[in-house]
């Protein structure tokens, strides 16, 4: 992922293009191979840096794909933006995810565009979405005998069961809230 991530920073280098990109892969590459399992990454100051990096990721690339996109003459018919997105999230799971998973990702992900496809997608639909996968993430490894340290660096106090209940209690509850304001104002 490293060498990929500099061949990436030498090639947008030498197009003139946002060649910072490479940079934060190599970046995001350096932290997952250097940190424990259940360590920075396991964290809110780890999430939120991870999440950071690759929303950014996933915004500078997608404005070079974007760029790239409007040069065919056929891409008048497509959402760009869209399009740009959806090829920046398949680059960087053949880059990141375990190759085992590679094809459940790939159908599924797939599968949700075709089935549930996003009318206007926006940065906000972007980030949310890795917030929300981090910290289910961070709430179902609660429930784990060896917990979570979730304040790591500042505190290596370990949270439990009673965290994760109390986070799913809390997740159910917005939900509910989600639902009865989408049905109230007919936003559905």
């Amino acid at each position: 992922m490293i060498i990929v991530g500099l061949l990436i920073f030498i090639a947008l280098y030498l197009f003139n293009l946002a060649y910072i990109l490479g940079i934060m892969i190599c970046i995001l590459a350096i932290i997952l191979y250097f940190s424990n399992h259940r360590g920075f990454t396991h964290s809110l100051v780890g999430i939120s840096i991870l999440s950071g990096l690759i929303f950014l990721i996933i915004i500078l690339g997608s404005s070079i794909v974007t760029s790239s996109i409007n040069l065919i003459p056929i891409s008048q018919m497509a959402n760009n933006k869209e399009l740009s997105i959806i090829i920046i999230t398949i680059f960087m799971v053949f880059l990141f995810l375990n190759r085992r998973l590679l094809a459940a990702f790939l159908i599924l992900f797939l599968s949700g565009i075709v089935f549930f496809p996003i009318v206007n997608i926006s940065w906000y639909s972007v980030l949310f979405p890795l917030l929300l996968g981090f910290i289910s993430h961070l709430i179902l490894d609660s429930f784990t005998p060896s917990g979570i340290e979730l304040f790591r660096p500042f505190s290596s106090k370990k949270v439990h069961k009673k965290f994760g209940i109390a986070m799913m209690i809390l997740f159910g509850l917005l939900a509910i809230f989600n639902w009865v304001n989408i049905l109230r104002f007919g936003l559905f």
